[in-house]
């Protein structure tokens, strides 16, 4: 039986009824293409939990870094907003009502002391990239972000009393000279020596180390700055509280401050000029150790909560992730990150010549020399008494 296509042309157009057949079967055809089942998807990572965090942070900046993670694995973020100087004291409260955080951001003296509550090697499962700073502790948390003691000074100041920035303690011992000599009155050339100088023991231990000193040279150094008879002496006492309110207000030229002190500097003075000098890291490597302090997110034992917080870490450390954190809360990483400010490179280059000051003086010995220090500041005999029975040698 032969098909005349001409024939079956003219059937199609004429007999409806094949029009509808064909109709029929082309709307079909078309709903199949559009509405055949899609392959199940992978189901997505969904918690349906709640998880503690404690940390500095400004808590609406905290909640709306950490939105896109807590809406990706459907979590609830109870977040609390805790100082340094509390964390310890409420951490041991937390244990002791069964109530303990997920995740606390910690400096490296409460991971120090509190070893025994963290836990351990849980860092590798991230396959973390390159320090810039390591320390001891590293197994007990993730390290993210670093901060060091480093020379800044008044670039007006300096420029007006024609001096160049010092580059050793020596050269600063120099110019201290030359500026006593001119008779300056209510200025400091440097913040140092005072009893209202904040971080007065990381500075002592920087002279330490710089100098090779005993501790009791490294102190006898740093009151010096204050001593009307020594060569060094700056200016009378009592000018402000500490580095921060004397150099913001520019009744000092010069300061060792960490990267969140220069912060609070330019928060009370956002117009100073300043600039960083190598003083005193670079001049002395690599036997001189630089006061450097470390931060991590930490996990207690007592969190049942591991999973999740390892998804946290592994999202954070995504290099956008990162690099968000870092900005948002105006951080020094301790992972490099692109696009770095020279100040901030400045102070990781200090860390990078320095050591934790765990490497220079215990836990333990660090509280028993700011007693020192109280004691020396009121009678100095007293302190040299107070030094030599508890033996601080370091």
């Amino acid at each position: 039986m032969r098909f005349d296509l001409e024939e079956i042309k003219n059937k199609i157009l004429t007999d409806i009824r094949i029009q509808l057949i064909l109709l029929i079967l082309l709307t079909l055809f078309t709903g199949y293409i559009f509405l055949k089942p899609k392959k199940p998807e992978k189901p997505k990572t969904c918690f349906n939990a709640a998880l503690k965090i404690w940390a500095p942070f400004d808590r609406d900046d905290f909640m709306s870094f950490l939105s896109p993670f807590a809406s990706k694995y459907c979590l609830r973020i109870d977040y609390e907003k805790i100082s340094f100087d509390d964390l310890e004291k409420k951490f041991i409260y937390s244990l002791a009502e069964n109530n303990s955080p997920d995740i606390i951001y910690a400096p490296n003296f409460f991971v120090f002391r509190n070893k025994k509550y963290l836990e351990e090697n849980w860092i590798k499962e991230l396959n973390l990239s390159k320090k810039f700073f390591k320390e001891e502790i590293d197994s007990f948390g993730l390290p993210l972000n670093i901060d060091s003691l480093l020379f800044i000074y008044n670039k007006k100041i300096f420029q007006f009393l024609n001096y160049n920035p010092p580059q050793t303690l020596d050269e600063l011992n120099e110019i201290l000279k030359d500026f006593k000599n001119r008779g300056y009155k209510d200025i400091y050339l440097v913040s140092l020596g005072t009893k209202e100088i904040k971080n007065k023991k990381e500075i002592i231990l920087v002279l330490k180390s710089l100098k090779n000193f005993s501790l009791e040279e490294a102190i006898d150094t740093y009151y010096s700055y204050s001593n009307e008879s020594s060569p060094h002496f700056t200016l009378a006492r009592n000018l402000g509280k500490d580095e921060i309110s004397l150099f913001s207000s520019m009744k000092s030229a010069s300061a060792f401050v960490f990267y969140e002190d220069l912060k609070e500097i330019l928060k009370l003075n956002p117009k100073i000029s300043y600039g960083i000098s190598s003083n005193p890291i670079e001049t002395f490597p690599p036997s001189s150790k630089n006061f450097v302090k470390v931060f991590y997110f930490v996990l207690p034992k007592a969190s049942q909560k591991k999973e999740i917080s390892l998804y946290f870490f592994k999202w954070l450390l995504n290099e956008k992730n990162f690099k968000d954190f870092i900005d948002k809360f105006d951080l020094i990483p301790n992972f490099p990150v692109e696009n770095l400010s020279e100040e901030k490179e400045a102070f990781i280059k200090g860390a990078s010549f320095g050591s934790s000051y765990l490497e220079i003086i215990s836990q333990e010995n660090y509280f028993e020399f700011e007693k020192i220090l109280n004691t020396w500041e009121n009678n100095k005999e007293e302190g040299r008494r107070a030094l030599y029975l508890l033996k601080l040698e370091f």
